[in-house]
């Protein structure tokens, strides 16, 4: 699973979405009160349309910050209901001979909140309806102006549709570089396993659904034996060989929703989700087959590696994962002391102790 976490595009649009309502519906209101107090003069119609707009506003405010999942569904209707209210600036307001910047607004808002599609469709419809109603009669804009607002749309289209697919191309690099910090964070670079923060990440979700589901899980605690004297006759080089050996055969010997991790040195850790004592005991036997069947080659040598394996299950929720880990490395020790290669169940858990080699 991925664990690291980095602020997300859909949680900035989600932001961007809620500021643009917010603010829209206090701006809408201050001209509501300029026009209520004689200061800025608004067409009934007008007054009426704000009024639509800022009740919507607040609707869909709500909506977002209780219903996030429905983003889209909610900044496609901000978008409607902001282009009905700049249509009514528009026709009911011709003495405000800015009104065309609204459109500009739209557009920019609807690129940087749905896309690319719909900005481009926005810009489309804009001009359309701004050409459409000057054709009739409904708008007195000049020609040049006329001219001026479809260019100067148009260009602002582009430059968001640019903006966008450079923003793009910058989330996917950040989720590339995302992933490898992950992977490097949580992963252990010799053997690709888990490494220790993996495993607690990992096995602290666990603990959390096991408590909700009453699921036995189990671990098992794996130790290599001698392999300090490996370490000494082959050196740390053919030491890592066969780590990355060990750690292949491990692998292929679970089940693929179990989880292996290389928590130092030559221990590494299984954790096995609604796994009983039969399936524990059974997929630590395979693993310690596995293990003795590897026999790595080392500078030209095959290297016979054994494994003593401690294993405990929990099938009560009470139980936490690093209580198993400490009973299941109690076993193990006790696999080490009855004579290496072998699979040991768990009983009481033990004192720290000195490690056997």
């Amino acid at each position: 699973p991925k664990m690291t976490t980095r602020p997300s595009i859909a949680d900035f649009k989600r932001r961007f979405l809620l500021l643009m309502m917010v603010s829209g519906a206090v701006f809408t209101s201050i001209f509501e009160l300029g026009a209520v107090s004689g200061s800025i003069p608004l067409t009934s119609t007008h007054f009426a349309a704000n009024l639509a707009h800022i009740a919507a506003s607040v609707t869909l405010t709500a909506l977002l910050l209780r219903r996030p999942e429905l983003f889209v569904t909610l900044a496609w209707a901000h978008a409607g209901s902001s282009f009905l209210v700049f249509l009514s600036a528009l026709y009911n307001m011709p003495t405000d001979e800015m009104r065309f910047l609204w459109f500009y607004v739209q557009a920019g808002g609807t690129f940087l909140l749905i896309g690319t599609i719909a900005g481009w469709a926005t810009v489309a419809l804009s001009i359309a309806v701004v050409v459409g109603s000057r054709m009739v009669g409904w708008v007195d804009l000049s020609v040049n102006g006329l001219g001026t607002f479809c260019l100067g749309l148009a260009c602002a289209g582009a430059m968001f549709h640019a903006f966008n697919r450079q923003a793009a191309r910058h989330a996917a690099d950040l989720d590339a570089a995302y992933a490898i910090i992950d992977r490097a964070a949580h992963h252990d670079g010799l053997t690709g396993l888990l490494n220790l923060t993996g495993f607690r990440s990992v096995s602290s979700e666990l603990d959390r659904s096991a408590e909700s589901d009453y699921q036995p899980v189990s671990v098992l605690f794996i130790d290599l034996d001698h392999f300090k004297s490996i370490n000494d006759h082959f050196g740390h080089s053919g030491g890592d060989t066969v780590l990355v050996a060990v750690a292949d055969a491990v692998r292929s010997a679970v089940r693929p929703a179990d989880i292996v991790a290389r928590i130092g040195g030559e221990e590494i850790i299984v954790l096995l989700p609604n796994a009983g004592d039969a399936s524990a005991a059974a997929i630590a036997e395979q693993i310690r087959a596995a293990v003795e069947a590897a026999c790595p080659q080392v500078d030209g040598r095959r290297v016979t590696v054994t494994a003593s394996i401690g294993w405990a299950t929990s099938e009560r929720a009470s139980r936490s994962i690093d209580d198993l880990v400490g009973a299941a490395d109690a076993a193990m020790y006790r696999a080490k002391q009855a004579g290496r290669n072998r699979v040991e169940p768990s009983r009481a858990p033990v004192a720290t102790r000195p490690r056997a080699a």
